[in-house]
């Protein structure tokens, strides 16, 4: 079997979680099974974050003044 079956096999058992932006819903990633992650949009500049309970949560861009 090639490896590209192998692999297609492999996602469609643990389908990817999308990891969209907050604030304007642009596709940031795809996970499984992420412990703790943070990515900021780079269309808006949002942070936004996975914790370990896969819960996706954003903090607005904080500027220095």
């Amino acid at each position: 079997m090639a490896e590209s079956q192998i692999n297609s096999i492999q996602r469609s058992e643990h389908s990817l979680q999308d990891l969209r932006c907050k604030k304007c819903n642009k596709l940031l990633g795809k996970y499984l099974d992420c412990k703790q992650l943070e990515i900021k949009c780079p269309r808006c500049g949002l942070s936004n974050f996975v914790r370990e309970n896969l819960s996706c949560t954003s903090r607005e861009k904080i500027c220095p003044a």
